[in-house]
C-alpha cells in the first residue's frame, strides 16, 4: 500500500510516523519572531557554510531497527539518493540486498518492490504530499514559498518550548513544524495525509543533530508503528555524491 511509502520515505527523512498519535497537549502564546526571520535562522543553523545551498546532490544512509516483543530487533538500511532540484530515490535493503524503494523524479513517483519483482506508478493525486515533504527536508527551501499560508506561534509542549510553524495548502490538512527556540532546528513534525490508500498520520520527533560535511543533519530519531518502537540512526552522508540522473528511472526488474 502507499501507506508503506509514505512510512519509508519519512524514516529515511529522520521523521517519526505513528498509525495513530499519541496524546499531545501544548499551550500556544504570540511568537517573538515573524516566519520570515525564524526562517532566516533555520537556514543559518541548519547550514551555516551555505555548502548545501551550492550542493547538486546527497547519499544519506540510515539504519532503522525495529524492537520487537520477545525477539531480537529487525534491521534494515535506507539509501537516501537526491539530486537538484526533484529526483530522490530511496531504498530499503535487508542484509545488502534491495528490498522496496520510491522514486520522485518531478512529478512522476514510483513504488518498487524489489522482492516481488513489481513497480507501480503512484496516481499523481498521491504524489503531492510527497513533494511537499521533500521540499520541507530540503534545507534550502523556505516554507512561505512552499505553501499558501504560514502562521507562527510559540507553544509549551511536553516541557519544552518552540516557535511552532502551522503550513497551509488549499485541500491539504495543516502541517506543524516545531523549531527549537535556541538552536532553530526543527525537532517534532505533525501532520496527516489521505491517499488513495488510506490515511497517513505523522508525528515526528528528531532525537539529536550532528554536523556532516557542515550541515546539520538529525541523525537519529524514534518512531512507533502499529506499536512497534523503531531507531533510525544515520551511518554515512556523502554531499555531492556523484549521481547520474538515469538512476531515477524505474529499475528492470
Amino acid at each position: 500500500m502507499l501507506k508503506t511509502f509514505f512510512q519509508l520515505f519519512c524514516a529515511a527523512a529522520a521523521l517519526l510516523i505513528a498509525c495513530g498519535c499519541s496524546s499531545f497537549s501544548e499551550t500556544l502564546s504570540e511568537s517573538d519572531l515573524t516566519v520570515l526571520e525564524l526562517e532566516e535562522k533555520m537556514f543559518q543553523a541548519a547550514d551555516p557554510g551555505n555548502r548545501y545551498s551550492n550542493a547538486q546532490s546527497y547519499i544519506m544512509r540510515q539504519q532503522v531497527e525495529t524492537e520487537k516483543f520477545l525477539e531480537l530487533p529487525e534491521k534494515r538500511m535506507i539509501e537516501t539518493r537526491f539530486l537538484y532540484p526533484d529526483k530522490l530515490k530511496i531504498t530499503t535493503f535487508n542484509d545488502n540486498v534491495p528490498e522496496s524503494g520510491l522514486i520522485i523524479t518531478g512529478t512522476s513517483a514510483w513504488a518498487v518492490d524489489y522482492t516481488n519483482r513489481r513497480i507501480r506508478p503512484i496516481a499523481e493525486k498521491d504524489i503531492a504530499p510527497l513533494v511537499v515533504m521533500t521540499k520541507i527536508n530540503d534545507p534550502r527551501s523556505r516554507y512561505h514559498e512552499i505553501f499558501e499560508e504560514v502562521r507562527i506561534d510559540q507553544v509549551e509542549a511536553d516541557g519544552e518550548t518552540f516557535y511552532r510553524l502551522t503550513c497551509l495548502n488549499p485541500g491539504g490538512n495543516p502541517i506543524y513544524i516545531y523549531v527549537d527556540c535556541d538552536t532553530y532546528l526543527v525537532r517534532r513534525l505533525r501532520s496527516k495525509f489521505k491517499t488513495s490508500y488510506g490515511t497517513v498520520e505523522l508525528d515526528g520527533k528528531m532525537k539529536s543533530y550532528s554536523l556532516y560535511e557542515g550541515i546539520q543533519i538529525a541523525n537519529e530519531s524514534e518512531s512507533i508503528q502499529d506499536g512497534l518502537r523503531q531507531n533510525i540512526r544515520v551511518i554515512d552522508y556523502q554531499l555531492n555524491a556523484p549521481i547520474r540522473a538515469e538512476e531515477f528511472a524505474p529499475p528492470i526488474l
